[in-house]
Parts: structure tokens; sequence; C-alpha cells
């Protein structure tokens, strides 16, 4: 199984960017594609919700590079993003959450990656900032750092 990714989905889950639909899609054409599917696949594609799908895929185990699977959760991001399935804010804040955890893509931005989910609040709060200018700021790094 593709660790990299499961464990990418995952994370993309938290924050919406992955949807329950998706995960079980996903499962699905896995189940068909092979003779013998793994039995895991099977928890995933008849789960009740999220949360629940996300269990079953954490049954897979750890990649072992952390650094790729925050990468390739950061195109997961992007592609939630532009699909509509989740917000920046939801994204910022699951960045954040990211950089505290060591699930950072590039050691230099561990501190980027902690600004964005009060710089999106206080711009939505109208207080200051530029609300526009923040989520091209958090595109732009999540385009440049994801795999």
């Amino acid at each position: 199984m593709d660790l990299l990714n499961i464990n990418a989905m995952i994370i993309a889950a938290r924050c919406g960017a992955v949807s329950h639909t998706d995960l079980i899609t996903w499962a699905d054409e896995l189940i068909v594609k092979y003779d013998e599917p793994d039995c895991r696949l099977f928890d995933v594609s008849t789960s009740k919700d999220i949360h629940e799908a996300m269990n079953a895929l954490n049954l897979f185990g750890e990649h072992d590079d952390l650094s790729l699977v925050s990468g390739r959760a950061f195109t997961l991001f992007l592609e939630g993003l532009k699909c509509n399935k989740t917000s920046y804010e939801r994204v910022a804040q699951e960045v954040y959450s990211m950089a505290f955890s060591g699930l950072i893509p590039n050691p230099e931005i561990e501190g980027e990656m902690t600004t964005y989910w009060d710089e999106l609040d206080i711009a939505n709060d109208g207080i200051y900032g530029n609300l526009e200018e923040i989520k091209n700021e958090l595109h732009r790094m999540l385009e440049k750092h994801g795999s």
C-alpha cells in the first residue's frame, strides 16, 4: 500500500480537503483493481463516517518520511481548496497543527506555517491585514512545498 498517500489523505481529511466520499471511492477503486485486495480497504469502503474511515486508514501504519507526507498533504489541501471542499481557514489551522507535530515539508518554513491561522483570523475580523493577500500567500506556500 502507498503509505505516503494514505498518511497524507488522513491529514487532508482532518481539514476537509479530502471527504469521506473521496476515501470510499479511493478504497473501492483499489478493491476492484486487485485480485486479492488488502482487507483494510474494506473497512474504509464500508465506513459510516469520516472518522471511522480515518481510523481504518491509520491501521496501514506510518510512512517513514514525514516531510514527504506533509508535502503530499499540502498538495491535497490545494486540491480541496480548488474544489471548494474546505476553506483557507481550516487549511491554515491544519498547517499550524502540522508545524507543532513535526509534519513539515521543509524545516525552513516551520515558522511560516504557524502564521497563517492567526493572520486569517485577524483579517476575517477586519482588525488587520488583507484577507485575499493572506490567502494568496498561503496558497503559494502550499504550492511551493507540495509534492
